[in-house]
């Protein structure tokens, strides 16, 4: 193992879902959504949400089919009574917009936090769980805060963009582009044939590919980070900056951090 150390138009679909009247109950039911929208076997599937699970796999028809469960997050029973806990999980929605070459999903909690800042308290937002299944070569982009996220067999381009989210992408084959913040990261790639790139400031990142991949590795490693590799070929070129051609060369794989960890691993 090599050790490097250093330094047209669109239509609006609100799902809206009838919900009890809230109360202080003994369990705060879930909200529930269930959706199948078209999309184009290459299109592009955008999901913006905060916090939760988000499961998303690859199929082969030319459509989305969305299933969204909205939960009270009882972790929080100082920030709120049950009975308001209640009325955040009916605020809480998942807006789909629909265009032909195009999903957006968005986890909306809007009205919930109209109406508990004129109240001027704290505010505990719910969980947003998400089970998706689309096209196996459509583009995939995600946007959160502090999810889990699991990806797999989604063969398009995957931008996601987290702060803290633990993340696990299996069967992928690029490009991808991952931005995270201190998120724990795990990615494997079924096959390399897309430049890509990854960047954390302080987060630990591990990235599988198969052993023969051919690719040219530029990591930028600042003073608080690491670089491991089971590849042979990169050099250091200045300080924390690893240059080289792996296997005689390929689409570029990009690193880049201030103090977090990157792992290459050969499946």
């Amino acid at each position: 193992m090599h050790r490097f150390l250093s330094p047209s138009r669109s239509s609006l679909m609100c799902v809206l879902f009838a919900f009890a009247p809230a109360g202080v109950l003994a369990a705060i039911a879930p909200k529930e959504v269930h959706q199948v929208v078209p999309l184009d076997a290459k299109g592009e599937l955008s999901l913006e949400t905060f916090k939760g699970i988000v499961k998303a796999t690859a199929w082969d028809r030319a459509e989305v089919k969305l299933d969204a469960s909205i939960q009270a997050d009882e972790s929080s029973s100082d920030c709120g009574s049950e009975q308001e806990r209640a009325e955040w999980v009916r605020k809480t929605e998942v807006k789909i917009e629909a265009a032909s070459g195009s999903v957006r999903v968005r986890s909306d909690y809007d009205q919930l936090e109209t109406a508990t800042n004129l109240n001027n308290h704290c505010i505990s937002r719910p969980f947003v769980n998400y089970e998706i299944k689309m096209p196996v070569n459509a583009r995939l982009r995600i946007t959160d805060h502090k999810s889990t996220i699991q990806v797999a067999d989604v063969h398009g381009a995957i931008t996601l963009v987290t702060h803290k989210s633990k993340v696990d992408l299996r069967g992928i084959e690029g490009p991808l582009e991952l931005t995270t913040h201190k998120g724990e990261v795990r990615v494997a790639f079924s096959k390399w044939a897309q430049p890509s790139q990854i960047t954390t400031h302080k987060g630990d990142v591990e990235v599988s590919l198969p052993k023969s991949s051919r690719f040219d590795l530029e990591a930028v490693v600042g003073r608080g980070g690491e670089l491991q590799s089971d590849f042979a070929g990169a050099n250091l070129v200045a300080k924390g900056v690893y240059q080289g051609s792996v296997n005689g060369g390929g689409p570029s794989l990009r690193l880049t951090t201030h103090k977090g960890h990157f792992r290459l691993r050969q499946a």
